[in-house]
């Protein structure tokens, strides 16, 4: 007869105990839905390749005009941004070339031909057609045209190429131009790159 009362009490104990206290214990958080995937807030690619800043000291003749570049880690060039000047509409086109020797070689990615509404003084941003992953410390050249720009003092820059080009399109597949150490100018363009 005693066994039944202790057992009787310690159910009723159990009841009492998962009534009422459980309840007090219950996660408040909302329940995670199965499947539900994880969102990863992405970080912005802010790298910068080449000359960010605007130059506008000499009106750019229309050729395609190469500037070296060399970045300090393996990394991937995703757009390339060029400094516009006009009154009126610009087109231009930008890509990056490999090197031989101090030399533009051959054209690795591009940007296609971009046209800006007039007035187009302004930097201009352009996705190459396919990322590129580039390595660091070895040499490319960025490369450009436009129907409207401008560069650098002489002295400012660093070595550059420029080859004469008569129309807009696709860049030449290789370089046939020529490279000037003196007189240096610089050039408004850089490319970013990620990370």
């Amino acid at each position: 007869m005693g066994i039944r009362k202790k057992t009787g009490f310690f159910f009723l104990f159990l009841l009492a105990w998962s009534g009422f206290i459980l309840p007090a214990c219950e996660n408040k958080n909302p329940p995670v839905v199965p499947g539900t995937p994880l969102v990863n807030t992405p970080v912005p690619c802010a790298g910068v390749l080449g000359n960010n800043a605007a130059v506008t000291t000499n009106p750019g003749p229309p050729d395609l005009v190469f500037v070296l570049a060399v970045p300090v880690t393996n990394t991937t060039l995703l757009s390339l941004s060029v400094y516009t000047t006009g009154s009126s509409p610009v087109t231009y086109e930008a890509g990056i070339y490999s090197d031989n020797a101090g030399v533009p070689l051959n054209l690795l990615e591009e940007t296609g031909p971009q046209t800006l509404s007039a007035p187009a003084t302004q930097w201009n941003s352009a996705s190459l057609i396919h990322p590129l992953n580039l390595s660091g410390g070895v040499t490319y050249w960025l490369a450009f045209q436009a129907t409207g720009y401008k560069y650098g003092a002489s002295g400012t820059g660093a070595a550059f190429g420029y080859q004469p080009i008569s129309s807009f399109g696709t860049l030449p597949g290789a370089f046939s131009g020529t490279v000037q150490s003196s007189p240096i100018f610089a050039f408004s363009i850089y490319g970013t790159i990620c990370p």
